[in-house]
């Protein structure tokens, strides 16, 4: 996908207007897990995993043992959080928060995300074999869910002055998404704390 210079369009937003997510106004601290300065809380009952912070997913710290990150010359990417519901689907999601960003995002943005998603289905296929024993067991957990579902959460500049470098197209990032994922993950969402799509958990900010 090709960068796009000047103001945000008036018609560019997130699909369906849902319902507003609010924070406390004591900000507790996160229980959940954190991304960022992002806290996401699941349901009671899911089982979720920081899959990107995975022994199995990343290098070690000298560069000699590769995880399975590094096996295309450290090209692999990992989404944030993989999570498995009540109901047994399997959840694949990434976060991007450009909210405080003045750089430009990467080139290929949805070229990005796509193998974030597709690379970390392999790479749970492939824990089942050699992970270390908790992320192992989740792995084959996996194995055994009905659906998968993809979600992306992106912030984007909470006012436009502080977004200098570059313009995402969130409708062209959701239509990109249905389209390229229809057949493995129907249904591919695009959400943020404004926009959360009626998903199953919540999202707040936690300052530093």
């Amino acid at each position: 996908m090709s960068k796009k210079k000047g103001r945000r369009k008036k018609d560019q937003k997130y699909p369906q207007d849902t319902r507003l997510i609010q924070g406390t106004s004591s900000n507790p601290p996160c229980r959940g897990k954190l991304e960022g300065s992002l806290c996401f809380e699941f349901p009671d009952g899911w089982h979720i995993e920081k899959y990107d912070a995975w022994t199995f997913v990343k290098n070690d710290k000298d560069g000699q043992h590769l995880g399975f990150n590094g096996i295309k010359d450290r090209g692999i990417r990992s989404v944030d959080f993989c999570a498995i519901d009540a109901e047994s689907n399997l959840w694949f999601v990434e976060v991007k928060d450009y909210r405080k960003s003045t750089k430009e995002y990467e080139d290929g943005f949805f070229t990005l995300i796509c193998d974030k998603f597709l690379y970390s289905m392999s790479g749970l296929f492939a824990a089942r074999y050699t992970a270390v024993e908790k992320e192992k067991e989740f792995a084959e957990k996996c194995a055994s869910t009905k659906k998968l579902k993809f979600v992306l959460h992106l912030e984007l500049p909470e006012q436009k002055n502080k977004w200098d470098a570059a313009i995402i197209d969130v409708k062209d990032i959701q239509e990109k998404m249905e389209q390229k994922f229809s057949r493995i993950a129907p249904n591919p969402l695009l959400v943020s704390m404004e926009h959360p799509q009626n998903l199953p958990w919540s999202v707040r900010n936690v300052p530093a």
